[in-house]
């Protein structure tokens, strides 16, 4: 069995070989394969959680390489990825047939808890994820996974190594195991802290304290504006109700085509802190961004040494409002033209390229 992982750089993300070779002599593990901090830590999350889980941490030398080997890999997705390889060197998992290709995604906790990490939803949406015959990832991403338009995937999701350990010993052909995810449908209804359930409001239907008194010609301006995603610029003096009109604009857009929804998820399971921005995930809304007007150029426009998406590209199908235009830095808002005509920004630095989509309503 081949293991694999995934490095989500750039909008495509990368697919990458993980290797292991067990060799007699003192003991020592080492990851090689331009592994960052976060990949070199999970060398102590990968021997707990294999002695947590009730099985043998080799005491001899342990060699992991993970290809290609140029391409910089960060963060504790690669945990999984790199247990199963281990524990199939060293003989724990049943012989399983070299063709068959496995996707491993999840950071391991020291107890062996499988947790979900940002590149899941990157890794699920990749046109490379076609090419395994089975993805395993946390038990905590199955609802999540049924809102994804993911087309039959060969999912199986685990709570922690030992259940993952029991699949492999209970299904010799990977191709067999159970998939789950379509036995999950989206929650509807949560709990309240007494037990009693509470249904959930639609946010596409406004409530009487989201309502807002608007004039008929800015209300006739904001309804081309949502209708034909043409960017808007509101001017007036301080308390005209600014702002809290450019904010309805978001509630007077159509509702998303499946295409766009993809594209979306793919952006946002790019950027790590989702908290930042409101995204639903029912595909009534649009997305909406709201930056501080003293963000820096590659906040907006993204950037960084992972290439990560901006406010721009978080915004792809939806509201970008940039809420005192003119306080923003001149270079911010010279750099906007051209993801303005081409609704594409394109990320190039001295290693590595990339490109977003960026949509978005401007106002």
């Amino acid at each position: 069995m081949r293991v694999g992982c995934f490095a989500a750089v750039g909008y495509e993300g990368v697919p990458v070989e993980v290797e292991c070779d067990i060799t007699r002599g003192l003991p020592g593990f080492a990851i090689v394969g331009l592994a960052g901090s976060a990949v070199q830590e999970s060398r102590q999350r990968v021997l707990s959680a294999i002695r947590s889980s009730g099985l043998k941490a080799p005491r001899d030398r342990v060699l992991v390489n993970l290809s290609p080997g140029n391409l910089p890999k960060e963060g504790a997705a690669f945990d999984l990825a790199i247990a199963v390889s281990l524990l199939q060197a060293s003989k724990q998992l049943p012989s399983v047939s070299d063709e068959q290709t496995c996707l491993f995604i999840g950071e391991l906790g020291l107890d062996g808890t499988i947790r979900a990490t940002e590149n899941d939803v990157a890794a699920l949406l990749s046109p490379a994820a076609r090419n395994y015959s089975r993805i395993f990832l946390s038990r905590s991403l199955a609802e999540k996974a049924s809102e994804l338009p993911l087309n039959g995937l060969p999912l199986s999701f685990c709570r922690d190594l030992k259940q993952l350990v029991s699949l492999f010993q209970s299904y010799s052909d990977l191709s067999q195991a159970p998939v789950s995810v379509r036995d999950i449908e989206p929650s509807t209804s949560c709990s309240s802290r007494d037990g009693s359930e509470v249904k959930q409001v639609d946010p596409a239907i406004p409530s009487e304290t989201d309502m807002l008194i608007i004039a008929p010609h800015i209300l006739r301006a904001l309804s081309l504006a949502a209708a034909g995603m043409h960017n808007l610029l509101l001017y007036g003096p301080p308390g005209s109700g600014k702002t809290s009109a450019a904010r309805a604009l978001e509630s007077l857009m159509p509702a998303e085509s499946g295409d766009m929804r993809v594209e979306q998820f793919r952006i946002h399971g790019r950027h790590a802190p989702l908290a930042l921005g409101r995204f639903p995930g029912n595909g009534m809304i649009r997305t909406f961004r709201e930056p501080h007007h003293s963000s820096s150029a590659e906040g907006i426009l993204g950037g960084g040494r992972l290439l990560r998406p901006g406010e721009l590209s978080l915004a792809h199908g939806g509201v970008l409002l940039m809420d005192e235009a003119p306080e923003f830095h001149r270079n911010v808002l010279q750099n906007l033209r051209e993801p303005m005509e081409q609704s594409w920004i394109r990320l190039i630095r001295a290693d590595s390229a990339t490109a977003y989509p960026c949509k978005a309503l401007i106002a």
